[in-house]
């Protein structure tokens, strides 16, 4: 009889534990639907970030060059104690139809290895050209070569981007901790470079850069924006 009932006991016990392990199943299946009615939309939204990133992309060529020529020259940033061509950014905008559009001016000097002696260090310049005939719309985006000391009108102009209607630059601070990215260089209050008497540290460079172009094309009311980050090498050796 106590056999009889001995097994019996084991046998709910048996079932008990059946049961809870079918539960806890039963919780995780739960669990995991949950996870991927979650987490499969951001999957498929990603992707398609993505591919309308790389279709937009394969649309305008040339701004992915031009970002491409920004990019090097940056890449070439030499450190220069001349005022006249010490690393400067400069943040601006302009209203066109009631929207306003940045408009920052970008200038660094740059070794060039093709010249030698004097002429290895260049001024490069990034801006704007704004219509002249008082309506601010833009004319396109430029580049401006010149050997240091030269005037203006005799540096190499060319347009890089000729739909572009906005420029806007980042600076990362690397002086800050932690770094951070401000929207002129050098930062306003910005303290003196030790062994620069008498000088900020505008003679200091940015550890990178964020650079984002607008492009006004067709018939398309909103500018499309097109970022990169690029880093300065040369800023590590300040």
């Amino acid at each position: 009889m106590n056999g009889g009932r001995k097994q019996r006991m084991v046998m709910r016990l048996a079932k008990l534990k059946s049961g809870m392990t079918i539960l806890e199943l039963l919780v995780v299946i739960a669990i995991f639907g949950i996870f991927m009615s979650v987490a499969i939309p951001s999957v498929f939204k990603s992707f398609g970030s993505m591919a309308r990133a790389k279709k937009s992309t394969a649309q305008y060529p040339e701004t992915r060059r031009a970002l491409g020529t920004i990019s090097d020259m940056v890449r070439q940033t030499h450190p220069s104690p001349i005022d006249a061509v010490k690393f400067r950014g400069k943040n601006g905008s302009y209203e066109a139809g009631g929207i306003v559009f940045p408009a920052d001016e970008l200038r660094f000097p740059i070794f060039d290895s093709r010249y030698a002696g004097l002429g290895s260090i260049q001024k490069m310049e990034y801006r704007l050209e704004l219509s002249p005939d008082g309506d601010d719309s833009p004319r396109g985006l430029l580049q401006t070569r010149s050997p240091i000391g030269a005037p203006p009108e005799s540096g190499l102009c060319e347009s890089l981007l000729s739909d572009a209607v906005g420029l806007d630059v980042k600076y990362l601070d690397s002086s800050q901790n932690p770094p951070e990215w401000v929207q002129e260089w050098p930062p306003e209050n910005k303290p003196a470079t030790p062994g620069e008497e008498g000088t900020t540290a505008s003679a200091s460079l940015p550890a990178a850069l964020e650079i984002t172009v607008y492009i006004l094309r067709g018939i398309s009311a909103q500018p499309t924006p097109f970022r990169i980050s690029v880093n300065v090498p040369a800023a590590q050796a300040i």
